[in-house]
Parts: structure tokens; C-alpha cells; sequence
């Protein structure tokens, strides 16, 4: 991230100021109260079992309920009708219309993960009085899910494994330490934690399940840096993270388990925010952040050849979801 003089920003400033006194009034688009009230906004995005429909959460309602959007029609069904907590969606239930999705309880930001059948009849998974829960992702066979949960101690998040046939816990990772989980790999032996240090500076360990060792990936001597793991090959051979190590931008990292090597995968003139690699393993895409602005890039994966994205007329892709098949 690159670091600018202070009074560099005011001339800069001032410059600006002098130079938009010499142009004639630029007309301003008005817009109406009610047009303003009607802003949506709009998150989630999970394909169904056919891959005909997403599922969302959208605040049309004036709070947040999961809605699923047809991609033939572009209509939208709404699927929970919450009327004082926002309701956000998780996923579907691999290869079924059943759903999960999270909310908390009179703004208590205890965030519970729910399963909603598709009958509407809802069950509470992580039903901790004063459990906080949060959703890490799905085991590579589908039938489990991973997420993190403070219910032992408050203080931490351990990490569970939860089967999707009797909805019972099982805790991965007991965290005693203070450390966050920041992925798991498919085979479950390798878990990537983080430390915070300070705002500029975070500190990255490898778990190995089987031996129960933890190496440290950060680094001290190139000044402070900050790490975050994107996500594991899929086929565990090598872990992507982000850092700013010796660099004024962040940039990916491909690690190699094996070995213990790493190199240097993608790097530009912007500072990287986020990579992942889809389910199957035939594309990435990586987002960066380019003059303040979300810009996304979609790779094939295996040769790196970046694909072209589809043009928006009257605005731009922020974010990427790609269909399992």
C-alpha cells in the first residue's frame, strides 16, 4: 500500500480546487426522496441444485430477507419474511432447495447459522444462548459444512465440522491461543491461522492436523506486513495468501506444501483484495483495488490466460460467483 506525503495531498488539493473555479457549473443529476428510499441493496449469491436460480438477501423489504432470483426471468421470490432481524443467506443445501442462512436475535450481533426447509420450517444449528457463529465453507464431498463458533469460551472461535445427515458438531481446531482459522484444506490436515499485531502488521502460522505443528509463514525482517490466505489448491498441493511483504502493493502468494517454497503469483501497481479458485478448479478470479474501485479479473486457471469480462452498461463487476459445473 502505497504511503503519500501529507502535503503532497494538499497541494494536490488546492490544485484541484483552482482548476474546477475555472470551469463553467457542472449540472448535477436530481433525484427524488422516494427514488432514494428505493435503493436496493443486494448480497449473497449461490446457485441452486440446476443451476437455475440464486440465492440472495435484499433489503426491498426494508430489512434483509433471502430471496431466490430466477436466472430465466430475472424474477425474484422472496423465501423469509423477518420483519425485525435481517435475515443474510448462506447457501443452498448441496442438492436439495433447503437453505441455510444467518441472523442474530434483536441486534445482539450473536450471529446464528439456520436451516430453512424448503416447507419453511426452520431449525436453529447453533442454538448457544450466547454463541456467535460464523460459516467457513462446505467439505469437498458436500455433506458437512465447516464453521466457527465461540459457544466454549467467548473469547475465541474454535472451528467444527457439522454432517448434513444428523446436524451434530465436531470440533477441528480447539483455539486456546487466540488465533483465527483462515482456511482449511479439502483433506482437512492443513488449517492456516492468523494473529493481529497491530493495524499494519499480522502475523501467519500453517497447522499440520496429522503432526500437530505450527510453522510461522510471516515474517519479521522485512518490516511490518500483513497476511491472508485466499484458499487451498484443489488438490492440496499449494496455499494462495495475500501480503504486502517488501512490496508497496499486496500481492498473491502460491505457497508449496511439499516444500515449503513459495513464489510469486500475481502482482500489479494495485493493491490485491481478494483471489479464489472455483469449485472445480478451472478458473480464478482476483479482485483489486484500482483507484479506489473494485476491478475483477477472471483467469483460466491452468494456463493463466486472463478471460475477458463481460461489459455493464452504466456500471462495473465488483464480484464473481461461478457455477459448480
Amino acid at each position: 500500500m502505497q504511503k503519500i506525503c501529507p502535503s503532497l495531498i494538499i497541494i494536490a488539493l488546492l490544485m484541484w480546487g483552482c482548476k474546477e473555479q475555472a470551469k463553467a457549473p457542472r449540472e448535477v443529476k436530481q433525484y427524488t426522496i422516494e427514488q432514494f428510499f428505493q435503493t436496493e441493496g443486494v448480497g449473497g449469491g449461490s446457485f441452486s441444485k440446476d443451476e437455475n436460480r440464486i440465492l440472495i438477501n435484499s433489503n426491498r423489504s426494508k430489512i434483509y430477507n433471502v430471496y431466490e432470483l430466477s436466472l430465466a426471468d430475472t424474477t425474484v421470490k422472496p423465501l423469509t419474511s423477518s420483519t425485525k432481524e435481517s435475515f443474510f443467506a448462506v447457501d443452498y443445501l448441496p442438492g436439495t432447495d433447503d437453505f441455510l442462512y444467518s441472523a442474530d436475535k434483536g441486534g445482539n450481533e450473536n450471529d446464528h447459522i439456520y436451516l430453512q426447509r424448503r416447507n419453511g420450517t426452520v431449525t436453529d444449528l447453533t442454538p448457544g444462548e450466547k454463541e456467535k457463529a460464523m460459516f467457513y465453507g462446505w467439505t469437498k464431498d458436500k455433506r458437512s459444512f465447516y464453521y466457527g463458533s465461540n459457544n466454549r469460551n467467548p473469547q475465541f472461535f474454535d472451528v467444527y465440522k457439522m454432517d448434513s445427515t444428523d446436524w451434530k458438531p465436531k470440533m477441528l481446531y480447539k483455539n486456546d491461543s487466540g488465533l483465527d482459522v483462515g482456511s482449511i484444506s479439502f483433506n482437512e490436515r492443513w488449517l492456516v491461522l492468523t494473529k493481529s499485531v497491530t493495524s499494519d502488521k499480522n502475523e501467519m502460522y500453517l497447522f499440520d492436523a496429522q503432526s500437530k505443528q505450527t510453522k510461522k509463514l510471516s515474517t519479521d525482517s522485512l518490516g511490518d506486513a500483513t497476511y491472508y490466505p485466499t484458499g487451498f489448491e484443489t488438490t492440496d498441493t499449494h496455499l494462495y495468501y495475500i501480503t504486502n511483504e517488501g512490496k508497496d502493493f499486496t500481492y498473491v502468494v502460491k505457497y508449496n506444501l511439499e516444500t515449503g517454497t513459495k513464489e510469486n503469483f500475481f502482482n500489479t501497481n494495485w493493491d490485491v483484495s481478494y483471489m479464489s479458485i472455483s469449485e472445480k478448479g478451472k478458473y480464478h478470479v482476483i479482485g483489486i483495488n484500482e483507484d479506489a474501485r473494485d476491478k475483477v479479473l477472471l483467469f483460466d486457471h491452468a494456463s493463466g490466460k486472463e478471460l475477458e469480462m463481460p461489459k455493464i452498461e452504466g456500471g462495473y463487476i465488483a464480484g464473481v460467483t461461478i457455477s459448480p459445473s
